[in-house]
């Protein structure tokens, strides 16, 4: 039996995605060399979507012998399907409010496959009369990433590793013909405003900011280019090289989802744990039922800024001591390890290919 990884991102065919040091550079991937590796074991051939296409369209492969794993709405996922591959596994780590046309598909493309591995939101909006389905956990780390922690005396204070990104306002996606229901409540759900919100306040507090486009202000609003000039001018941000260990050297790390959005959670909070960084954590309104609240501090819990910043700053060494012994048994858990790539390789594999020990999500 085959099985074709499907998706959409012209980096990742031709089999590149499952060179490990290729996918090391997408975010998220590089569980996919290492399930490759996996089902070898099980006597299955893993290749990209677009391989396996050509080779069925050759008449080399029959589309009957090949199990279709598929990301998102994949075009080659679909076209394996419509000739006849079996529609094994779905999985969706986007965002809503960037794959909102996936979502918008998702009641009649998810009863398709025989396991869907989602966010907790996405499981709600369709139904199925058989199959299964999964809580996604984002895969986020390799085992051999978890850092020792450093003194507390010895680190800086507040980080922030985030991409100048904003999404696009609605009138914006009505003036280019875009309409979409799943894109409309996203934007409401949106959490880039409070992200800036965060850079605005703690800017003056100790706050160093790392990431991508903010010497670009034309991504932001006119409105939060206006409002940042001085504060951006004063941070000087700039890309890091390494996040995880760039972070390890704080207290304390902001880690805003890009939405709250039902158990979308994504590695953000994880890359915390890794790093043995404290998480400042605002996302998923469902967080405390996949991570326990005594790892992370949750944003929701105080009525401004200001009161968030003079718990950071009253935050005794034992305290912090606490909540980073609580991150670390998260990751050495099963829902942790499910975050590693390793993890989340063996689930896929598990679910894919066996008679899987995982929960159902739709029990629920």
């Amino acid at each position: 039996m085959k099985i074709a990884l499907c998706t959409d991102i012209g980096e990742f065919h031709a089999n590149r995605v499952l060179n490990r040091e290729w996918a090391k550079r997408f975010p998220g991937a590089a569980w996919m060399p290492q399930f490759a590796d996996l089902v070898k074991l099980d006597g299955y051939e893993t290749v990209t979507g677009d391989v396996a296409l050509a080779k069925v369209k050759k008449g080399k492969w029959s589309a009957k012998e090949v199990l279709v794993l598929q990301e998102l709405d994949s075009g080659l996922g679909r076209e394996l399907i419509g000739r006849g591959a079996k529609p094994a596994v779905l999985t969706g780590l986007e965002s809503p409010l960037f794959a909102y046309a996936f979502y918008d598909k998702l009641p009649e493309l998810a009863p398709v496959f025989e396991r869907r591995v989602l966010f907790g939101g996405a499981i709600k909006t369709f139904a199925a009369d058989s199959g299964r389905n999964y809580r996604l956990r984002f895969p986020s780390y390799h085992l051999e990433d978890v850092l020792p922690l450093l003194p507390w005396a010895e680190r800086k204070n507040l980080v922030m590793v985030a991409a100048n990104k904003h999404f696009q306002p609605a009138e914006a996606e009505t003036a280019a013909g875009v309409q979409s229901g799943t894109r409309a409540l996203a934007i409401q759900s949106e959490l880039h405003t409070k992200r800036l919100e965060a850079i605005e306040f703690f800017a003056s507090a100790g706050l160093d900011l790392f990431g991508y486009g903010w010497n670009e202000p034309g991504r932001l609003p006119r409105y939060w280019q206006e409002r940042l000039r001085d504060t951006l001018s004063h941070l000087h941000p700039r890309p890091c090289a390494d996040k995880i260990r760039t972070i390890a050297a704080y207290k304390f790390a902001l880690c805003f989802e890009n939405l709250s959005y039902p158990g979308y959670i994504t590695e953000k909070i994880i890359d915390c744990f890794v790093a043995g960084v404290i998480p400042v954590y605002l996302g998923a309104p469902d967080v405390q039922e996949h991570i326990t609240g005594e790892a992370f501090i949750d944003v929701r819990q105080f009525g401004s800024w200001q009161n968030l910043a003079l718990y950071l700053d009253s935050l005794t060494e034992k305290e912090a001591a606490d909540l980073l012994g609580s991150g670390r048994r998260f990751l050495a858990g099963a829902p942790g390890r499910l975050h590693s790539f390793a993890g989340f390789a063996r689930f896929i594999r598990d679910i894919m290919l066996t008679k899987d020990g995982y929960e159902d999500e739709s029990a629920k």
